[in-house]
């Protein structure tokens, strides 16, 4: 029971690091969007 819930929680933790990974990604992908736009205009 107990290497159960130690897989378990090891498991959590990998998602919650790749989480995060994943929402700096979309930001940084987010900003380079928005800055392109605002270039575009600016010219």
């Amino acid at each position: 029971m107990t290497e159960m819930s130690a897989r378990m929680k090891s498991v959590a933790m990998e998602l919650h690091e790749h989480s995060r990974g994943v929402v700096l990604r979309s930001l940084v992908i987010g900003l380079t969007a928005f800055l392109t736009v605002v270039d575009m205009f600016a010219t």
